[in-house]
This record gives C-alpha cells, sequence and structure tokens, in this order.
C-alpha cells in the first residue's frame, strides 16, 4: 500500500509539469449528488436482453446485451441515434442499469442505449483481443455488436456516442481511436486513460489487480506495442472529430481506502489524467471537464457523472 502511495504521489509531481493544469471545476459538487431515479429500475416495455452469439473465431464469456429503447419506440417510425455503454472491470453485462437509474433516466431522451458484457469477475474482457488468443471482445463489440444493434433496431447508422466507467472508459476510447469516427462523442467516468503511466510499475501495479491482465495485453515492458495500442494517451490524435467529455475525482492518498473501489484507486487514475488531458490538448480534441475534490471509484459517484455528461452528449448526435 505504501508503494502505490508513493507511486500516485510521484506521478502527481511528475505531472505538475504537464501542458495542461487540472483543476476541479468550480461548479462540481465536492460530494455525489443523490439518484433522483430508482436505481436498478428498467421499465420491462422499454429495456430487453438479448443474445448476441460471436461467429466462429470469435470467442467472449458472455454474448448477452441490454437494449433500453426510447420512449414510443414501437408506435414510431423514426430512427435513433445509439449510445453504447462500457461496464467497469467486474460488472455484469447490465452493469450500467444494475447500478445507476439509466433505465428510467434515459426515458427523455431519443436515444437507443446499450450496454453490453464485456467479462464479469474473474474473466475481465480488457474490451481487446487477448495476446494470448484467448478471447476477441474488440472484434465482437465493434463487428458483431454493433452490426446487429444497426440491423435489428431502427438506428441512424454512424449516429453513435459511447459512455464508460473505470476500465471502460479505456475500452471505448480504445475503440474509437483504431477505428476513427466510430464515436461522435464519449464521456470517460474516472477512466484508466494512461495504462502505461511510470512504465513498468503501472504494469506490475495492475497485474496485481487484474492477474489476467498479462494474458491480455502481455508483459508491460517487453510487449510494450501490445500495451500501447491499449493505451488511450498514445494515439489521441485518432479522436479528431471526436467530442470527449472527461470526469474524474481526485480520490485521497488514504491506505485505509485502497480497495478497487476506494479513494485511493480514484488517486491513483486521477494521476492518469495529467498526461492524458496534455495529450488532449496538443492534438486539439474538443473536450469539457468535470474534476472535483475527492470521490471514491464507485457508482455512486459515477452517478452524477452520468447526469453531467448525457444531456451535452445528446446534443452532439
Amino acid at each position: 500500500m505504501t508503494a502505490r502511495l508513493l507511486r500516485a504521489t510521484a506521478a502527481l509531481a511528475c505531472a505538475a509539469a504537464a501542458v495542461v493544469t487540472l483543476s476541479p471545476a468550480q461548479a462540481a459538487p465536492a460530494a455525489p449528488a443523490a439518484p433522483t431515479g430508482a436505481v436498478g429500475a428498467c421499465p420491462a416495455t422499454r429495456c430487453h436482453t438479448y443474445r448476441v452469439p460471436a461467429p466462429a473465431g470469435v470467442k467472449v464469456s458472455d454474448d448477452r446485451v441490454q437494449v433500453i429503447l426510447p420512449t414510443g419506440y414501437a408506435t414510431s417510425h423514426r430512427r435513433y441515434p445509439v449510445i453504447y455503454l462500457f461496464n467497469g472491470a467486474i460488472g455484469p453485462y447490465n452493469e450500467w442499469v444494475v447500478n445507476t437509474d439509466i433505465g428510467t433516466y434515459s426515458a427523455k431522451f431519443p436515444a437507443i442505449f446499450v450496454d453490453m458484457a464485456a467479462g464479469d469477475k474473474p474473466k475481465t474482457g480488457f474490451f481487446s483481443n487477448w495476446l494470448d488468443g484467448s478471447y476477441q471482445w474488440e472484434t465482437w463489440h465493434v463487428h458483431t455488436v454493433i452490426p446487429w444493434v444497426d440491423k435489428h433496431f431502427r438506428t441512424i447508422k454512424g449516429d453513435r456516442a459511447a459512455m464508460g466507467v473505470s476500465i471502460g472508459s479505456t475500452g471505448a476510447l480504445d475503440y474509437a481511436e483504431h477505428n476513427p469516427g466510430l464515436f461522435k462523442a464519449i464521456a470517460t467516468f474516472s477512466g484508466w486513460v494512461d495504462t502505461q503511466l511510470l512504465t513498468p510499475v503501472s504494469g506490475y501495479d495492475a497485474t496485481q489487480t487484474y492477474p489476467t491482465i498479462t494474458r491480455a495485453w502481455g508483459d508491460q515492458t517487453l510487449n510494450a506495442t501490445t500495451w500501447a495500442q491499449h493505451n488511450p494517451t498514445t494515439d489521441v490524435a485518432a479522436l479528431k472529430g471526436t467530442v470527449l467529455y472527461v470526469a474524474c475525482g481526485t480520490g485521497s492518498p488514504d491506505p485505509t481506502s485502497n480497495d478497487i473501489h476506494g479513494a485511493q484507486q480514484e488517486a491513483n487514475l486521477w494521476s492518469d489524467h495529467f498526461t492524458f488531458m496534455a495529450a488532449v490538448e496538443a492534438n486539439g480534441i474538443q473536450h469539457y471537464d468535470r474534476f472535483y475534490e475527492g470521490g471514491e471509484h464507485n457508482w455512486p459517484w459515477f452517478r452524477p457523472d452520468m447526469k453531467w455528461a448525457l444531456p451535452q452528449m445528446i446534443k452532439n448526435l
């Protein structure tokens, strides 16, 4: 724990000279706002679970998606944009529905929402085609799920956005960088946005949290090229034309809150944002930020981020 605290402190110190200065937004609350809807509620008339089978040669551990249809979809003839929801590392396929009020809050927006399986514990998928060949999550999400949604629902093809939490933010940004133009807007909440910060120490740290990450991306030093392919900071230039909404708390360097959902974890991820935002600024990517004091790495803090970003994102679609 002491080592992680020292690494977080060192990262903050090194980042002080970055091109962009991060400071908590004055308008952002210092504590999460209470949810305005029922967490976990999803009306049966609008929320439907489907299986999207992976094609031959593509393997995932869970092929379920939850589709949230806009109000009036059944009687409407119009087409809608789609917002894809990227889950955290150890969440079920419908993690957004389970942990937020997106099931009811989404009713006010003319859009289709898709919550996708991404590998629940202990089979975290890392939003990638694994180096050892075990899983092909990126292929399934980008080349199977998205075309399936466009085929089975009245979508406006190409009119897409993404919201991600934690490593889901990594996935949304990586997919957009690997496939320029995939999303018109991306919201990232407390994301792992510089996976190679303090190499190779950060690789070791990640290995302790997710023991299978070396199967997915390999050794951070020996397989640095693979890690770079899954580092949003590395290829930020590919996000040209995509609007970013970036939220994160400063957390707290507190060894007593050192679990994956605690304040220490949020502090570790806050340190990633210095290099990421410097790259965003240097490449002229349009972005809106919500940085705030404190915070923990869990859903009560992500919910207000969603309420901040989603109304703005809809305007980009």
